[in-house]
């Protein structure tokens, strides 16, 4: 899997002189790792039931608070 952002810190942009280019601290040599479509469906299914019930969640809290119907 690629990676296309970085957390750095001040220091880190400082030594290369505020340049925030992504090729400064992230390397894209590596092999591009491809899934099938059957395991990207099933992680997809996952993720979407996580933020279901992520959203029900953060519902409740909400209308604990006062916010929502």
């Amino acid at each position: 899997m690629r990676v296309f952002s970085k957390i750095i810190t001040i220091e880190e942009a400082r030594k290369n002189d505020y340049n925030l280019s992504l090729s400064r601290y992230v390397s894209v040599d590596e092999k591009e790792e491809i899934l099938p479509v059957e395991d990207i469906l099933v992680e997809l299914a996952k993720v979407e039931e996580e933020r279901e019930k992520i959203d029900r969640e953060l519902k409740v809290i909400l209308s604990k608070i006062g916010f929502g119907g």
